[in-house]
């Protein structure tokens, strides 16, 4: 940043843009910006301006790589949460599967069935 590095110039952001455009088939970001001095002695009463060209995967994939990374470790997550919510519902409901199979044996006047589980 140019305005933290060098006292007495900043960038004027009412005159900066910055625009895609296409060249070659490849999208470029451009961004244009002028440099204002707070004394006419820094730029000796020329109006600098920065442009700046560069390819928007450049820009872009820092953002696309973070997004990526942040589905991965969400479907990961919600797998595991799955799995673990799963495990805990089986073993809390394994006993009333037994209770229910020994209803049901009872229902049907299974005496000797009864007697050697309990």
């Amino acid at each position: 940043d140019l305005a933290s590095k060098e006292p007495g110039i900043f960038v004027n952001d009412k005159q900066s843009f910055t625009r895609k455009v296409k060249l070659n088939g490849e999208q470029w970001m451009v961004s244009k910006a002028p440099i204002v001095a707070e004394t006419q002695a820094v730029t000796a009463g020329i109006d600098w301006q920065i442009i700046t060209l560069m390819p928007v995967e450049d820009v872009t994939s820092a953002i696309v790589k973070g997004r990526d990374v942040a589905i991965i470790v969400a479907v990961v997550t919600i797998v595991v949460a799955s799995s673990i919510c799963g495990l805990v519902l089986y073993f809390l409901l394994r006993p009333l599967n037994t209770l229910s199979a020994l209803m049901l044996q009872a229902a049907e006047l299974n005496d000797d069935s009864l007697g050697a589980t309990m």
